[in-house]
Protein backbone atom coordinates (compact mmCIF):
# COMPACT_ATOMS: atom_id res chain seq x y z
CA UNK A 1 0.00 0.00 0.00
CA UNK A 2 1.39 3.32 -0.98
CA UNK A 3 2.22 5.84 1.76
CA UNK A 4 0.10 8.54 0.14
CA UNK A 5 -2.94 6.24 -0.13
CA UNK A 6 -6.15 7.45 1.49
CA UNK A 7 -8.95 5.46 3.08
CA UNK A 8 -11.85 5.07 0.69
CA UNK A 9 -13.93 2.64 2.76
CA UNK A 10 -15.77 3.66 5.90
CA UNK A 11 -17.65 1.27 8.16
CA UNK A 12 -20.53 2.49 10.32
CA UNK A 13 -21.13 -0.26 12.88
CA UNK A 14 -24.12 1.50 14.45
CA UNK A 15 -26.14 1.86 11.25
CA UNK A 16 -24.60 -1.27 9.65
CA UNK A 17 -23.42 0.69 6.62
CA UNK A 18 -20.34 0.44 4.48
CA UNK A 19 -19.54 3.53 2.38
CA UNK A 20 -17.16 3.43 -0.55
CA UNK A 21 -15.78 6.87 -1.41
CA UNK A 22 -15.17 7.09 -5.13
CA UNK A 23 -11.91 8.84 -6.03
CA UNK A 24 -12.03 11.90 -8.32
CA UNK A 25 -12.20 11.23 -12.02
CA UNK A 26 -8.64 11.24 -13.39
CA UNK A 27 -9.64 13.04 -16.55
CA UNK A 28 -11.40 16.10 -15.14
CA UNK A 29 -10.75 15.88 -11.39
CA UNK A 30 -14.45 15.98 -10.49
CA UNK A 31 -15.60 13.89 -7.55
CA UNK A 32 -18.00 11.02 -8.18
CA UNK A 33 -20.75 10.02 -5.77
CA UNK A 34 -19.94 7.74 -2.89
CA UNK A 35 -21.79 4.43 -2.65
CA UNK A 36 -23.31 3.15 0.58
CA UNK A 37 -24.25 -0.47 1.21
CA UNK A 38 -26.41 -1.62 4.13
CA UNK A 39 -25.81 -5.00 5.80
CA UNK A 40 -27.27 -7.04 8.66
CA UNK A 41 -23.96 -6.46 10.46
CA UNK A 42 -20.98 -4.28 9.68
CA UNK A 43 -17.55 -4.29 11.35
CA UNK A 44 -14.54 -2.03 11.17
CA UNK A 45 -10.83 -2.73 11.60
CA UNK A 46 -11.01 -2.38 15.40
CA UNK A 47 -13.55 -5.19 15.79
CA UNK A 48 -12.04 -8.37 17.20
CA UNK A 49 -12.96 -11.95 16.37
CA UNK A 50 -14.60 -12.51 19.77
CA UNK A 51 -17.10 -9.73 19.03
CA UNK A 52 -17.88 -11.18 15.60
CA UNK A 53 -18.25 -14.70 17.04
CA UNK A 54 -20.60 -13.62 19.82
CA UNK A 55 -22.86 -11.71 17.41
CA UNK A 56 -23.16 -14.22 14.56
CA UNK A 57 -21.55 -17.70 14.68
CA UNK A 58 -22.42 -18.27 18.35
CA UNK A 59 -26.12 -18.68 17.53
CA UNK A 60 -25.27 -20.93 14.54
CA UNK A 61 -23.22 -23.27 16.71
CA UNK A 62 -25.88 -23.22 19.41
CA UNK A 63 -28.48 -24.23 16.79
CA UNK A 64 -26.12 -26.97 15.59
CA UNK A 65 -25.92 -28.33 19.15
CA UNK A 66 -29.73 -28.42 19.15
CA UNK A 67 -29.74 -30.61 16.01
CA UNK A 68 -29.99 -28.10 13.17
CA UNK A 69 -27.62 -27.88 10.19
CA UNK A 70 -25.42 -24.79 10.24
CA UNK A 71 -22.90 -23.27 7.86
CA UNK A 72 -20.36 -20.55 8.48
CA UNK A 73 -18.87 -19.04 5.33
CA UNK A 74 -16.16 -16.45 4.77
CA UNK A 75 -16.32 -14.76 1.38
CA UNK A 76 -14.29 -11.89 0.01
CA UNK A 77 -11.44 -10.59 -2.08
CA UNK A 78 -7.94 -12.01 -1.84
CA UNK A 79 -6.19 -10.43 1.13
CA UNK A 80 -9.40 -9.30 2.83
CA UNK A 81 -8.87 -11.46 5.93
CA UNK A 82 -10.99 -14.57 5.35
CA UNK A 83 -8.36 -17.08 6.50
CA UNK A 84 -7.30 -14.82 9.38
CA UNK A 85 -10.90 -14.50 10.56
CA UNK A 86 -11.68 -18.21 10.29
CA UNK A 87 -8.39 -19.81 11.41
CA UNK A 88 -5.88 -19.03 14.12
CA UNK A 89 -2.31 -18.04 14.73
CA UNK A 90 -0.35 -17.64 17.99
CA UNK A 91 -1.84 -14.17 18.65
CA UNK A 92 -5.37 -14.72 17.36
CA UNK A 93 -8.21 -17.22 17.84
CA UNK A 94 -10.39 -17.44 14.74
CA UNK A 95 -14.04 -18.40 14.30
CA UNK A 96 -13.34 -22.09 13.62
CA UNK A 97 -11.35 -22.66 16.85
CA UNK A 98 -13.99 -20.72 18.80
CA UNK A 99 -16.67 -22.97 17.27
CA UNK A 100 -14.72 -26.09 18.22
CA UNK A 101 -14.53 -24.95 21.85
CA UNK A 102 -18.25 -24.12 21.81
CA UNK A 103 -19.15 -27.57 20.40
CA UNK A 104 -17.15 -29.40 23.07
CA UNK A 105 -18.49 -27.19 25.87
CA UNK A 106 -22.02 -27.92 24.61
CA UNK A 107 -21.23 -31.63 24.33
CA UNK A 108 -19.95 -31.72 27.90
CA UNK A 109 -22.95 -29.82 29.25
CA UNK A 110 -25.65 -31.77 27.38
CA UNK A 111 -24.29 -35.31 27.19
CA UNK A 112 -25.91 -37.83 29.53
CA UNK A 113 -27.13 -41.43 29.42
CA UNK A 114 -29.86 -40.49 26.93
CA UNK A 115 -27.86 -38.07 24.78
CA UNK A 116 -24.53 -38.90 23.17
CA UNK A 117 -22.58 -36.65 20.82
CA UNK A 118 -20.25 -38.07 18.15
CA UNK A 119 -17.90 -35.41 16.83
CA UNK A 120 -16.36 -36.18 13.45
CA UNK A 121 -14.01 -34.06 11.38
CA UNK A 122 -13.29 -33.96 7.66
CA UNK A 123 -11.50 -31.18 5.81
CA UNK A 124 -11.56 -30.81 2.03
CA UNK A 125 -10.13 -28.31 -0.40
CA UNK A 126 -11.55 -27.32 -3.75
CA UNK A 127 -8.80 -25.99 -6.01
CA UNK A 128 -9.04 -25.61 -9.81
CA UNK A 129 -12.29 -27.62 -9.74
CA UNK A 130 -10.55 -30.55 -8.04
CA UNK A 131 -11.40 -31.90 -4.58
CA UNK A 132 -8.62 -32.98 -2.22
CA UNK A 133 -8.81 -34.49 1.26
CA UNK A 134 -6.63 -32.31 3.48
CA UNK A 135 -6.68 -34.95 6.24
CA UNK A 136 -6.26 -38.04 4.05
CA UNK A 137 -3.20 -40.23 3.71
CA UNK A 138 -2.38 -38.55 0.39
CA UNK A 139 -3.60 -34.93 0.39
CA UNK A 140 -2.62 -34.57 -3.28
CA UNK A 141 -5.05 -37.32 -4.39
CA UNK A 142 -8.09 -36.05 -6.28
CA UNK A 143 -11.48 -37.14 -4.95
CA UNK A 144 -14.83 -37.31 -6.69
CA UNK A 145 -18.37 -36.54 -5.60
CA UNK A 146 -20.66 -39.56 -6.07
CA UNK A 147 -24.35 -38.79 -5.56
CA UNK A 148 -24.35 -36.81 -2.30
CA UNK A 149 -20.93 -37.54 -0.80
CA UNK A 150 -17.22 -37.28 -1.46
CA UNK A 151 -15.88 -40.76 -2.22
CA UNK A 152 -12.82 -41.75 -0.18
CA UNK A 153 -13.05 -38.82 2.24
CA UNK A 154 -11.37 -39.44 5.59
CA UNK A 155 -13.68 -38.99 8.58
CA UNK A 156 -11.93 -38.65 11.94
CA UNK A 157 -13.69 -39.31 15.25
CA UNK A 158 -12.48 -36.73 17.75
CA UNK A 159 -12.80 -36.84 21.51
CA UNK A 160 -11.59 -33.39 22.51
CA UNK A 161 -10.58 -29.88 21.49
CA UNK A 162 -6.90 -30.81 21.18
CA UNK A 163 -7.64 -33.52 18.60
CA UNK A 164 -9.73 -31.07 16.55
CA UNK A 165 -7.05 -28.39 16.76
CA UNK A 166 -4.39 -30.83 15.57
CA UNK A 167 -6.52 -31.87 12.57
CA UNK A 168 -7.23 -28.22 11.76
CA UNK A 169 -3.49 -27.42 11.77
CA UNK A 170 -2.78 -30.50 9.63
CA UNK A 171 -5.43 -29.46 7.09
CA UNK A 172 -4.20 -25.87 6.95
CA UNK A 173 -0.65 -27.09 6.33
CA UNK A 174 -1.88 -29.22 3.39
CA UNK A 175 -3.71 -26.40 1.58
CA UNK A 176 -2.49 -25.04 -1.74
CA UNK A 177 -0.90 -21.62 -1.25
CA UNK A 178 0.97 -19.21 -3.47
CA UNK A 179 1.77 -15.55 -3.47
CA UNK A 180 -0.40 -12.97 -5.16
CA UNK A 181 0.12 -9.23 -5.39
CA UNK A 182 -2.54 -8.85 -2.67
CA UNK A 183 -1.37 -11.56 -0.26
CA UNK A 184 1.98 -13.35 0.05
CA UNK A 185 0.34 -16.45 1.63
CA UNK A 186 -2.89 -16.63 -0.34
CA UNK A 187 -4.65 -19.98 0.10
CA UNK A 188 -5.71 -20.07 -3.59
CA UNK A 189 -8.52 -22.51 -2.81
CA UNK A 190 -11.81 -23.07 -0.99
CA UNK A 191 -11.75 -25.17 2.16
CA UNK A 192 -14.68 -26.96 3.76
Amino acid sequence: IKDEAKDILYMDEINHECTLLCPPNKQNGSARKSITFVFDRCYNATTNTAQVYNEIPYSLVQSFLEGYNSTMLAYGQTGSGKSFTMQEDPDHIGLIPRSIVHVFEGKEAEEDEDTIFDVRVSYIEIYNEEIRDLLGEDPTQKLEIKQDKVEGLAVHMVENIAMCAQLLRQGIANRVTSATTMNSHSSRSHAI
